[in-house]
């Protein structure tokens, strides 16, 4: 059973499964430490127990919290929330240019999770999307007891 005493009530009940998976001293937990040293506030942590389900259920392969930070510019950072690997990745070829290349649908994702949106967080989560192609950016809030994307 996983261990999450904040998660809201709401999310509980639209989530039973989570809450009834058995854990081992081998598994992982649905909420790695950090590798900015940064802990997950309470709506990053439900998030995660979302994306560990997906793994346990073979949708995504990996999945790390603040796990790569990418650079936009001098001096100018954007550290998403998550990485998320799916299981799936296909590699293809265009034959044209033979350029290889993923799938945006089956890429990599950066997921950023917001409780509000500030301005400057804005700006460079579009930035880092237009920047780097190769990967699928999704920015998600939670609002009267469901998640919503909002990007």
């Amino acid at each position: 059973m996983i261990n999450l005493p904040n998660a809201s009530k709401s999310f509980r009940r639209a989530n039973p499964a989570i809450f009834t998976l058995k854990t081992n001293s081998n598994a992982v937990e649905a909420t790695p430490s950090s590798f900015t040293g940064r802990s997950m506030n309470r709506h990053e942590k439900e998030f995660s127990i979302i994306l560990e389900s997906g793994k346990r259920i073979g949708e995504i392969s990996w999945w790390g919290y603040e796990a790569i930070k990418l650079r936009l510019a001098d001096r100018t950072w954007y550290t998403p929330d998550f990485f998320v690997i799916p299981t799936h990745l296909e590699f293809f070829v265009i034959p044209t240019h033979l350029e290889a290349g993923l799938r945006v649908s089956d890429s990599p994702k950066f997921i950023e999770i917001k409780g509000f949106k500030r301005d400057d967080a804005m700006v460079k989560f579009k930035c880092a999307r237009e920047m780097f192609p190769w990967a699928s950016f999704e920015m998600w809030s939670r609002e009267g007891g469901s998640w919503n994307r909002i990007m």
